[in-house]
């Protein structure tokens, strides 16, 4: 298995838009967790490269195929796991609001506080893939 290589940040900036030193710490904290490991004929560096480089420059399968020379299975494999191995890190990296204060930002723009000046409660939600174009950009 050969290793894949960025030359330089500019490259990889380019390639993956993210620079060399955070694409790194992407890498060391998704394998650290545990939600990625390699694979026989591709390792972590480069399933998350194939997912950026997808994400980044909105490609498609068969040109990631050509690219990488893996079936169009495996990039759609990779794509998903890298995917769901990202969205794992929202417990880790995303802190949710305190249920009990309303931030003053929003207690002091009018704009929001319409929203929630019942009692100030944030409330985190999850809705089903199968319902969730009916809640997109509503209030």
């Amino acid at each position: 298995m050969e290793r894949l290589t960025l030359m330089d940040n500019e490259d990889c900036y380019n390639q993956l838009q993210m620079g060399k030193d955070a694409f790194t710490r992407l890498v060391n904290i998704l394998r650290e967790i545990g939600r990625l490991r390699n694979s026989a004929h591709s390792n972590v560096e480069e399933q998350i490269a194939k997912f950026l480089h997808i994400v980044s420059h909105n490609l498609r399968n068969r040109t990631m195929k050509f690219y990488f020379k893996h079936s169009s299975e495996t990039i759609s494999h990779h794509f998903h796991q890298v995917l769901r191995a990202i969205i794992s890190l929202n417990d880790i990296f995303l802190k949710q609001p305190d249920k009990l204060k309303c931030p003053q930002e929003i207690k002091n723009n009018t704009k929001f506080w319409s929203y929630f000046k019942i009692d100030g409660s944030h409330f985190r939600v999850h809705v089903s893939n199968d319902v969730a174009q009916r809640y997109r950009g509503r209030k």
